[in-house]
């Protein structure tokens, strides 16, 4: 099982103790901000194995690039340590896990950072950021500025709902979602410098990848996909070699977007920053080959029993119809089918909801109990607003052959390796 969560500080403690028994190399890179009880923060590293120079491969496991996720994740390279693989190492890898991306928003239970920037669309050209011209039309609606602001409101959802019937539902998602870069205050903002985070990142990067020929990225998100399963994606080409990497290593749990889609859905991920920055580096040779692992939390029959509660009627067929999807592993069927209930019953704003952070999940609920149900991107995940949104087309036509199968979350830190590393 994964460790029941700590808070930021306790965490902390608990890896650089467990990685310093455990015989890594351990530095810490600080943060210039304090967490709630005016603890230090600090995006921590061990690494186990060859040292640099002396490991052909090399595999970073990051965790909390999306501050608050950082509890599973550092639950998940918890696992690890204590399974005792990284002791025997073969002598040309190196493992280098990565605690905290984003300790501010680990400490402060946010997905971004302290500067409202959400390090998985900060890795662009800063100096030339990506055009979202019609994000400046939801903005007001999505973040109110009113002195009087009632959460019982639900007004705001015709402004998105016009949106969508006006530019499409994939229009809408890269408009509220994707990344946006005029609004600092606004919903997923990538942020206008290169955050704390990048910054950090690119440095252990530099400090950890010379010499290797193999640099692995898996960065550790959670939400997406079943309870206590992995699901696995990768922005790459089909005949990128680091694709087939994806599909030896994965060949159940990989999703795979093309790199070079006219219309990508997301901008500034780290995946693609990683590979783009070893490339770019004069001093590094490694090919790269960039994962985001996916902690599944709730299942869709586990949403639809929320939902049920909070006045979402589903009939004994639609039940039926989900439980069988699910067990047959057709997870995004089950979504679906979910989502045109929601649409049906809420005016077709449902999929407007998604993960738009500081506005659009605060108010997302005229009661406190939808509130709380919609009050984070896990709450229903699996068959989650935030899920939803997140099965994007480009992903969903590269999906595997056969269902990934049902894995206890004990097992789950090593179907996140690599062969290389089992």
């Amino acid at each position: 099982m994964i460790p029941p969560a700590q808070d930021y500080a306790s965490s902390r403690a608990s890896f650089l103790d467990l990685v310093r028994v455990a015989g890594s190399v351990v530095e810490s890179h600080l943060h210039p901000e304090q967490g709630p009880a005016g603890e230090e923060l600090a995006c921590d590293v061990a690494r186990f194995g060859a040292p640099p120079g002396d490991a052909a491969t090399v595999v970073l496991i990051s965790s909390g690039l999306h501050g608050v996720e950082g509890h599973a994740g550092w639950g998940l390279q918890r696992l690890l340590v204590e399974s005792g693989r990284l002791a025997t190492l073969a002598p040309s890898v190196a493992v280098v896990l990565v605690h905290a991306v984003n300790p501010f928003g680990f400490a402060w239970s946010r997905r971004v950072d302290h500067d409202n920037i959400d390090v998985n669309r900060n890795f662009v050209d800063v100096d030339h950021l990506p055009a979202n011209p019609r994000y400046a039309e939801v903005d007001s609606a999505l973040n109110p500025t009113a002195d009087q602001f009632d959460p019982d409101d639900l007004s705001f959802l015709a402004e998105l709902q016009e949106l969508v019937d006006l530019a499409g539902m994939l229009e809408a998602f890269r408009v509220i979602s994707g990344g946006q870069y005029s609004h600092p205050q606004g919903v997923q903002f990538g942020g206008q410098h290169e955050s704390w985070s990048r910054r950090t990142l690119e440095r252990i990067w530099a400090d950890h990848l010379p010499g290797a020929v193999r640099a692995v990225a898996l960065d550790i998100h959670t939400g997406l996909g079943p309870t206590g399963r992995l699901t696995v994606f990768q922005t790459a080409n089909e005949d990128e070699p680091a694709a087939e990497l994806g599909r030896s290593w994965f060949p159940d749990y990989l999703y795979r977007a093309d790199r070079d889609e006219e219309q990508a859905t997301d901008t500034g991920l780290m995946g693609p920053g990683f590979d783009s920055w070893v490339a770019a580096s004069e001093d590094l040779v490694a090919d790269t080959a960039a994962f985001v692992i996916e902690f599944g939390t709730h299942d869709p029959i586990q949403g639809v029993s929320a939902l049920t509660r909070v006045g979402v009627s589903f009939t004994e067929g639609q039940k039926a119809s989900i439980k069988a999807m699910q067990e047959h592993g057709n997870i995004a069927g089950a979504q679906k089918l979910i989502l045109a209930e929601l649409n049906k019953e809420f005016g077709g704003s449902a999929e407007a909801f998604g993960r738009t952070w500081p506005g659009i999940l605060e108010k997302a609920g005229a009661s406190t109990t939808m509130k709380k149900l919609l009050s984070t991107p896990n709450q229903v995940a699996g068959t989650s607003l935030c899920s939803i949104m997140n099965s994007r087309p480009s992903i969903q036509k590269h999906r595997p052959q056969r269902p990934a199968k049902a894995t206890a979350s004990d097992r789950l830190a090593s179907q996140t390796l690599p062969p290389v590393l089992r």
